[in-house]
């Protein structure tokens, strides 16, 4: 799983970066990347896969160790311009 959304964020790069870019495919192949990695994440922690393609449910039924750890990278690779005061 973790090599699959790794090609995932290859792919989006590629299509980030090109000049002929005429669609935001680069993002939902971004996205698609995130939910595999939550799914994983998922799997390692709870010991399942859930269904479903809701990013918010997955994230809040992740043990609180993992949401922080996950903000705080996210805090990190974003910096100062991304808001997270609403979430948990």
């Amino acid at each position: 799983m973790r090599q699959e959304a790794a090609n995932r964020l290859w792919d989006a790069d590629i299509l980030a970066t090109s000049a002929n870019r005429r669609s935001d495919a680069s993002y939902l192949l971004q996205l698609l990347a995130l939910e595999i990695l939550l799914k994983r994440l998922w799997l390692i922690v709870v010991g399942n896969i859930p269904h479903g393609h809701n990013y918010k449910s997955l994230f809040i039924g992740l043990p609180a160790e993992q949401q922080h750890r996950i903000l705080a990278t996210a805090k990190f690779r974003m910096g100062p311009s991304a808001d997270y005061s609403d979430l948990p």
